[in-house]
């Protein structure tokens, strides 16, 4: 990959869009004794799990001795999270409310907030990845091309409106089912099935592109 290609974390992006230059005073020794057990993680994070009769309640995750994320937990279910800036600032938070999750992004410059519902079981992030998408879309100065290497992401990037950014999807591999020839059923492709909300679609072979349409 070429240096030039900014590699963009959603919760990075918004942290660091609430980030304040001020000093930090939110700093702790992760270390301390108390009513929890410490898992040192692989990206040197560390984690505070708080337990209640055996059953773990809580975990606190923190980076360079700030804490980052807090995730409560019912059941082994996370049914809350939120991730702070290292001055501790909730700029994202998770909630659950009639059994459908909800996320919500909090923007101290404006001091508003917008909270966007879960889409269906299978991804339930589609639609907060689309308005994370949209927002960089419409920071561009020109109206840019999004080329979606993964047919997982074709649902959120399909969603973005065509407005303000082209969107263009790939196939990677065969689109039809046993015996794989042409006449047989056609797989269930996110590049077939969102290709009406597509500028294009990339396939393998002009063979392809003629069973494609």
């Amino acid at each position: 990959m070429d240096d030039k290609v900014d590699i963009v974390n959603l919760f990075d992006y918004y942290r660091n869009k609430n980030e304040v230059s001020s000093k930090n005073d939110n700093l702790i020794d992760v270390n301390l004794k108390s009513n929890y057990k410490l898992v040192h993680n692989n990206d040197e994070s560390v984690d505070r799990n708080y337990f209640e009769n055996g059953v773990k309640i809580k975990t606190e995750r923190y980076f360079d001795n700030y804490l980052a994320i807090e995730k409560y937990f019912q059941n082994d279910k996370c049914i809350r999270e939120k991730a702070f800036t290292k001055d501790g600032f909730c700029f994202y938070e998770m909630f659950i409310k009639n059994n459908r999750e909800f996320y919500c992004l909090n923007n101290r410059k404006d001091c508003n907030s917008v909270c966007i519902g879960a889409a269906h079981e299978y991804n339930k992030q589609l639609h907060f990845q689309t308005f994370f998408v949209e927002e960089i879309c419409r920071n561009c100065e020109e109206k840019p091309f999004l080329i979606i290497e993964s047919t997982g992401h074709i649902p959120s990037i399909g969603n973005v409106s065509s407005d303000i950014a082209y969107k263009i999807g790939q196939l990677h591999g065969n689109i039809f089912k046993e015996p794989y020839v042409k006449g047989s059923d056609i797989q269930s492709f996110s590049a077939i099935n969102d290709k009406d909300n597509l500028d294009s679609v990339v396939t393998l072979t002009e063979s392809q592109k003629k069973g494609f349409n």
